[in-house]
Order: C-alpha cells, then structure tokens, then sequence
C-alpha cells in the first residue's frame, strides 16, 4: 500500500529525563505496511539505526497516492540484515492527513 515511499521521520517526545531529544530529520524508505498490527517497517540510512531511541515517540510523515499522510509511534525494534539497517515502528492512534 505504501510501501517503497519515503518518509520523513523525526522525535516528537522522549521518555526518559536523562535522555536528549534528537531534532534531526531522518530520511527513511517504507519497506513494509501492517494495517492490522500496526507497525510500519522503514528502511534508515547506512550507519543511522543506533541513532533511534527506544525510549522515545516518532513522528512519521510519508506521502501516497492519495495525499500526504502521518502517523506517531514507538520504535520496538532497530536491526541490519541482508536487506540494510531497519527499524520497525509500532503506529499509536492510526495515521492521519497532513
């Protein structure tokens, strides 16, 4: 459904005190869409996985076919395999128009 598009993905909140909110906007590439689970899979750049926090909420912007579209989340999981590095973002309250 959306996936190959780009999207732009940037911090919105941190959960721990100790922790620095990143401002930086990072170009990602969806790779894969679960309506069902919610969760979006983006491709992130070479070196830039570690970057993510696991303690933090992300916003998501990407456009589609029929507009531009947004989401928040949290990342569950940051990897690199065979396919590039990876993170997989858990979609809270659905996406929404921008």
């Amino acid at each position: 459904m959306y996936e190959n598009g780009a999207a732009v993905l940037q911090m919105k909140k941190v959960f721990l005190k100790s922790e620095k909110q990143d401002r930086k906007k990072y170009m990602t590439r969806i790779r894969t869409y679960d309506s069902k689970s919610e969760e979006m899979s983006l491709y992130v750049g070479k070196g830039e996985v570690q970057s993510f926090s696991l303690d933090a909420v992300y916003e998501c912007i990407f456009e589609a076919e029929e507009g531009r579209y947004g989401c928040e989340g949290v990342i569950t999981r940051r990897y690199h395999d065979q396919d590039g590095e990876q993170i997989v973002l858990r979609i809270q309250n659905g996406l929404y128009v921008v």
